[in-house]
């Protein structure tokens, strides 16, 4: 008789951590988002070097890490160069175009260019694969 009785307090204790844990969990999902912030030069060249940049939609383009770069904008394939200067990402598509530079700001996994001050775009960093086609 004495089991079935501490059974209960021993099932009660375990459904009372799992419920903490759950809540733990829960609060986390739920807090603030990361504060958006520039990213400096060099996390810049770490963080796209070798990856797609991409609006998910309407272009992406792949930034190789020897500053040469592939993209396709609606449904139109052309090569061109990146940088990192200073602070801000450079690319220059089609080939021999200027550069066009801009402040990368990142918030949790999205970014957003800056250019003035101004928000341009958000976009998203990809690993290169099958999903793009570039030629």
């Amino acid at each position: 008789m004495k089991r079935a009785a501490r059974q209960p307090r021993v099932v009660g204790r375990r459904l009372a951590s799992a419920v903490l844990i759950a809540q733990t969990l829960s609060a986390s999902a739920f807090a603030a988002p990361d504060k958006p912030r520039e990213l400096s030069g060099a996390e810049i060249r770490t963080v796209f070097a070798g990856k797609i940049i991409t609006d998910g939609f309407h272009w992406s383009t792949y930034l190789i890490p020897d500053g040469s770069a592939k993209s396709v904008e609606l449904g139109r394939s052309n090569k061109g160069r990146w940088k990192v200067s200073g602070n801000e990402l450079c690319v220059s598509i089609p080939a021999g175009a200027a550069f066009h530079c801009r402040t990368v700001v990142r918030s949790g996994t999205a970014f957003v260019f800056r250019a003035n001050g101004q928000d341009l775009y958000e976009f998203t960093v990809e690993a290169l694969s099958t999903k793009y086609r570039f030629d």
